[in-house]
């Protein structure tokens, strides 16, 4: 895992103190894997802050992974039961990736609340994205810091209208707060699945949501 997350690292910037072990991350809220990969950092953003692997604890307006698996926090608002997966890393646009209870690597659509198999283990995962940093949305953020400047820590750049309703031609337009941005989509995902066939129903964007919690 060492080298896998050296390669990755060579594209990173630092969130917490990169030379800290943190010896608290032996918790049992913690799986082995990712025990291992905090042993090698305290959070990373990847690729112009694309890519989020959040702190062991919060820190610089970022959730730690700890803080942010807590199920009060977002996970109770989704029908589907994530309480056994470990929430570690986003995308570009607030898209997870979580680590399962079989230690396997899973992506997570938070939209339509769906998770699907991603890898066999985190360090596969390492080696994916440091291979391919587009699927993290790596030209996203590029054209977001050339346009406006640095992604701030604690947002992501969702599109404005979901991408359920439309493809991605509101992307880059916005930013917002990673926590809001969970509990909106949460909120989203368990409005569609509880429709009947055939109804129509209200979507309101992440514009207005944020709106609404100012």
């Amino acid at each position: 895992m060492i080298r896998s997350f050296r390669e990755l690292a060579s594209n990173s910037e630092s969130i917490g103190n990169p030379h800290t072990v943190k010896l608290e991350v032996s918790s049992p809220s913690l799986p082995s894997p990712l025990q291992h990969l905090y042993r090698l950092h305290d959070g990373a953003f990847v690729f112009g802050r694309a890519l989020l692997i959040r702190p062991f604890s919060s820190k610089r307006g970022v959730h730690g992974v700890v803080e942010w698996n807590d199920p009060s926090l977002w996970k109770c608002k989704y029908e589907l039961q994530l309480r056994d997966y470990v929430f570690f890393a986003e995308d570009a646009v607030g898209f997870s990736y979580c680590l399962g209870s079989d230690h396997r690597v899973y992506f997570f659509d938070p939209e339509q609340g769906a998770l699907e198999f991603f890898t066999d283990s985190v360090e596969s995962w390492l080696e994916l994205i440091s291979r391919d940093p587009g699927q993290v949305g790596a030209s996203l953020a590029a054209s977001w810091v050339a346009e406006h400047g640095e992604i701030p820590f604690g947002y992501r750049i969702p599109p404005v209208v979901p991408f359920i309703v439309k493809e991605s031609e509101s992307i880059g337009k916005m930013l917002a707060p990673e926590l809001a941005l969970a509990k909106y989509r949460a909120a989203l995902a368990c409005s569609v699945s509880d429709a009947v066939d055939d109804e129509q129903i209200q979507i309101q964007s992440v514009a207005e949501y944020l709106r609404e919690q100012q």
